[in-house]
């Protein structure tokens, strides 16, 4: 929606570069990241196209019936372009917190814009159920709930959380597995900041709406049924934070397994280089020299550098 999506783009780039670890602390140029170049092609190729479709056909759903088709084109313009700067401000924000090791920290910031966009939605949820027109919601007309699930709209929304949610729920399940530092300890420790940060986020969302109930700065028409909305909103949108509890950590016993080999390889080699020096010294005591006091030097590759004879007469 118009009045939120810029929350999820922010979420989408901060939460790829939660997911990024310590990986993000050994590229020193945002190009050389996977996690950003897939979060800037994600929403530049994916979530803005859909949504600048859905500002074109479903204008008043887009806009929570705000504007209607009649809206000057230079906003969905500027649209497009706030989705790509807010993803990019997300992600920078918690690479610099993961670089610094303040998890905690890039786990608050992508959870709370979620979290705030999930309380914006839920909030206006009349609007955001109402399958119909513009000039169907001002003339009052009313649909049943079930009508909006068996809408074309609700179609259309299925069909683009699926190419919205899909890419960053791979990337999230996987990639940090795949670099090798997802160990299970890692991942019990992510697992309790994000639940942590959701919870409270939650939590403080529904008292900032109570409050501003009881001091009347809400519409009158806003009654205590859309504090329930907040609360059924943050538990629908927590399976949306599925990839944290579940992402693999397969590969980093195949990760330690590389590393047994790799430094097997090379104790072997070491071995090759010790045996084939002790031959050379070998071979080399066993030759005739002219005086048996005579004593060598060996170096590492086993040959004499410099002779010594120690003169007795002396």
């Amino acid at each position: 929606m118009l009045q939120t999506n810029w929350l999820l783009t922010f979420t989408i780039g901060a939460a790829l570069a939660t997911a990024g670890g310590d990986g993000l602390k050994t590229t020193r140029y945002y190009t050389q990241n996977s996690y950003f170049v897939f979060a800037l092609l994600h929403i530049s190729l994916i979530v803005s196209p859909l949504n600048v479709y859905m500002l074109w056909e479903q204008t008043g759903f887009q806009t929570m019936f705000y504007y209607d088709a009649s809206m000057h084109g230079i906003l969905p313009s500027l649209n497009v372009a706030v989705y790509t700067v807010s993803g990019i401000i997300g992600f920078m924000i918690c690479r610099e917190f993961v670089r610094q090791n303040k998890e905690l920290a890039a786990y608050t910031v992508w959870t709370g814009s979620y979290s705030a966009m999930l309380a914006i939605v839920s909030i206006h949820y009349d609007r955001v159920l109402y399958p119909g027109g513009i000039r169907e919601f001002y003339d009052g007309k009313i649909y049943e709930l079930h009508e909006f699930f068996v809408s074309e709209l609700f179609k259309i929304l299925v069909f683009s959380l699926i190419l919205i949610v899909t890419p960053v729920f791979y990337a999230q399940l996987f990639w940090p597995s795949r670099e090798g530092y997802m160990t299970k300890s890692r991942k019990s420790n992510i697992k309790w900041y994000c639940a942590k940060a959701y919870i409270t986020e939650g939590i403080v969302a529904m008292s900032l709406y109570a409050i501003v109930k009881m001091v009347k700065l809400t519409p009158d028409s806003w009654g205590w049924d859309r504090l329930i909305s907040i609360a059924i909103g943050h538990a629908i949108g927590a399976m949306f934070l599925a990839p944290v509890f579940l992402m693999s950590t397969r590969y980093v016993i195949t990760k330690q397994i590389d590393i047994r080999r790799a430094k097997a390889g090379a104790s072997t080699k070491r071995r090759k280089a010790n045996h084939v020096i002790s031959q050379k010294r070998v071979s080399f005591n066993n030759c005739n020299e002219p005086d048996d006091e005579m004593k060598y030097n060996i170096d590492a590759n086993g040959e004499p550098v410099h002779s010594l004879a120690e003169d007795k007469q002396e």
